[in-house]
C-alpha cells in the first residue's frame, strides 16, 4: 500500500514536473495564493486553539471514568462525532446561524463541534497514564499551577503536541467546511489549479508554502519532544471526584456536534419521501462509498503497523506517509491521476481501487498514527519478554498488540473512514465510473440548490456511520473478555 499510494504516484509527479519544467515556465505562488495561505493557516491556528480549550474539561471526565460502562458510552459518542461528515456538520449549522455571521467564524465553530474528540481521546488517555501521583507528589513542594505548568504539561508534552499536530493538519487541508458557507481557503485554490491547468508544476508549486508550514509544525514538535521530559511510564491512579459540570458540558458538545446540523436539516426538509427516493437513486453509490472508506481505513492501519519498527526504512516510510498526507487533497489526486493514466494501470484507474489508493495516500498517517499508539499501549516488560519466547515480528503484532489495543487500531480504521466519506479534494480528481463518492453527491446537491435530496442523502450517510459505530462498540464490548 506505501508504494501504490504513496511511493509510485510521488515519484511519477516528481518526474512529470521535471519533465515538463524544461519547456514551460514554472509556476511559483503568487500573491493571491501566499494572502489564502496565511488566511488558512491562522483559521486552522484558532481552530485548534480553540478546540483544545473546549475539550480540556472532557478530556479530564474521560481519564476519570476511565474503565466503566460510563466511558464506554462516552468513548462511543466521541467515535460517532468523529464519524459524522463535517460537511453534514456545515450544511446543518447554515440553517442554524444568522446569516450575517462571518464565515471565517463559521468555520472555525464547525471545526471544533467536528474535532474536539480527538483531543478529548488523546489527552484523557495521556491523562490516566500518566496520574494522578506525579500531580499529587509535584504539589508537596510546588503551587499547584506551577506544578500544572512544570510537570504535567512536559509529561503531557507528546500527546499535546500530536493533539495540536492532529488537529491543524486536518483544519489546514479540509475544502468541504470552508465551501460550505462560500469561503475560499488554500485548498479550494490548490483544487482550481490542479483542474484548469494542464501543467503538474502550476500545482506543485503554489503547494510548496503549504508543506513547509506543515514540516515546520513537525519539526517545532520534535524539537518540544527532546527537550521535554516523558512520564508516560509514571503510576497511574483513577480519579472518583464528581463532575457533573464535566458531563453536562461534554453532553452539551455532543448535541451540538451531531444531533442539532441533523435536526435542523430535518426540519427543512419539504418532502418526506425524499429519503426513499435517495435510497433508489443513490443507494448504489453510498454502499461503495462506505466500502471504500472502510477498505481504506483497514489498509491504512495494516500499513502503520508495518512501520512500527525501529529500523531506518520503517521510520523513513512513516515519516514519507506523514509528508503526502500534509499536502493539499487536489496535489494527491493529481499525483494518482499522473501515476496511473498510463493504460496498462486501466484497471486500477477505471475502478475503485483508485479511489482507496486516495484515501490512503490521504489520511494513512492516521493509520500509522493509531499503530504507534497501539504498541505504545503495550507495556515494555510484555514485549520483552515474548521477544524472549520467540514471539516477534508479525507473530507478536498479531497475538499480543492487536488483542491488547484492538480498540485504538479500530479507532484508527473508524476515523480514516470517516475522514474518506466526507473527502473531496482527493477524489476529485480520481472520479470512476462505477459509481460516485457520495460526498460528491452532495456537494453536487448543494450547488444545484436541491435541498431535499441534500438533506436526505446526509441524514442517510450521518445514521449509517452512527449504527456501524454502534455496532462495531457492541461487538468489542461483546469480545472485551476474549480481546485481553
Amino acid at each position: 500500500m506505501f508504494l501504490l499510494a504513496a511511493a509510485y504516484p510521488a515519484g511519477a509527479l516528481l518526474f512529470q514536473c521535471l519533465r515538463d519544467a524544461g519547456g514551460v515556465g514554472l509556476s511559483w505562488p503568487s500573491e493571491r495564493t501566499l494572502i489564502l495561505l496565511g488566511r488558512t493557516s491562522a483559521l486552522a491556528a484558532v481552530a485548534t486553539l480553540v478546540c483544545h480549550i473546549v475539550a480540556l474539561p472532557i478530556s479530564g471526565l474521560l481519564a476519570r471514568s476511565r474503565g466503566g460502562n460510563r466511558a464506554a458510552w462516552l468513548l462511543a459518542a466521541l467515535t460517532g462525532v468523529l464519524f459524522c461528515p463535517p460537511m453534514v456538520c456545515a450544511f446543518g449549522w447554515r440553517r442554524l446561524l444568522p446569516m450575517g455571521m462571518p464565515p471565517s467564524a463559521c468555520c472555525i465553530l464547525v471545526w471544533t463541534l467536528w474535532l474536539w474528540p480527538v483531543v478529548a481521546l488523546l489527552l484523557g488517555a495521556a491523562w490516566a497514564k500518566t496520574g494522578r501521583k506525579l500531580y499529587e507528589a509535584s504539589t508537596l513542594d510546588a503551587h499547584p499551577a506551577c506544578a500544572l505548568l512544570r510537570v504535567i504539561v512536559p509529561a503531557m508534552s507528546r500527546t499535546i503536541g500530536t493533539s495540536v499536530l492532529i488537529v491543524f493538519m486536518l483544519c489546514f487541508s479540509d475544502y468541504s467546511v470552508p465551501h460550505a458557507f462560500g469561503l475560499i481557503v488554500f485548498p479550494t485554490e490548490i483544487l482550481g489549479w490542479a483542474g484548469n491547468s494542464l501543467n503538474p508544476w502550476d500545482t506543485v508549486g503554489p503547494s510548496l508554502p503549504g508543506f513547509a508550514v506543515v514540516i515546520l509544525g513537525v519539526v517545532c514538535l520534535i524539537a518540544l519532544n527532546r527537550r521535554l521530559l516523558d512520564y508516560s511510564d509514571a503510576g497511574s491512579s483513577v480519579m472518583h471526584q464528581r463532575s457533573s459540570t464535566a458531563r453536562w458540558f461534554s453532553t452539551l458538545l455532543i448535541v451540538l456536534s451531531v444531533p442539532a446540523p441533523l435536526v435542523a436539516l430535518l426540519a427543512n426538509l419539504n418532502e418526506t419521501d425524499s429519503f426513499s427516493v435517495a435510497l433508489q437513486t443513490y443507494g448504489h453509490d453510498i454502499l461503495w462509498s462506505v466500502g471504500t472508506a472502510f477498505s481504506a481505513g483497514v489498509f491504512s492501519v495494516i500499513m502503520g503497523v508495518a512501520f512500527c519498527g525501529r529500523s531506518l526504512v520503517a521510520r523513513a516510510g512513516a515519516v514519507w506517509v506523514l509528508a503526502i498526507g500534509a499536502g493539499p487533497g487536489a496535489l494527491v489526486g493529481l499525483a494518482l491521476v499522473i501515476a496511473y493514466g498510463h493504460p496498462a494501470w486501466r484497471f486500477v484507474y477505471d475502478h475503485w481501487p483508485i479511489v482507496v489508493l486516495s484515501y490512503v495516500a490521504r489520511f494513512g498517517w492516521i493509520g500509522v498514527g493509531a499503530a504507534a499508539l497501539a504498541a505504545r499501549r503495550l507495556p515494555r516488560s510484555i514485549r520483552e519478554q515474548a521477544e524472549l519466547d520467540g514471539v516477534s515480528g508479525f507473530a507478536g503484532w498479531w497475538w499480543i498488540t492487536c488483542p491488547a489495543a484492538a480498540p485504538t487500531l479500530l479507532g484508527g480504521v473508524g476515523i480514516v473512514a470517516g475522514l474518506s466519506l466526507g473527502d473531496v479534494a482527493a477524489s476529485a480528481l480520481v472520479r470512476v465510473p462505477s459509481f460516485t463518492p457520495v460526498a460528491h453527491v452532495i456537494i453536487e446537491k448543494f450547488h444545484r440548490l436541491e435541498d431535499d435530496m441534500l438533506i436526505a442523502l446526509s441524514v442517510l450517510l450521518t445514521g449509517m456511520c452512527i449504527v456501524v459505530v454502534l455496532a462495531g462498540g457492541i461487538v468489542l464490548r461483546f469480545m472485551r473478555g476474549r480481546l485481553q
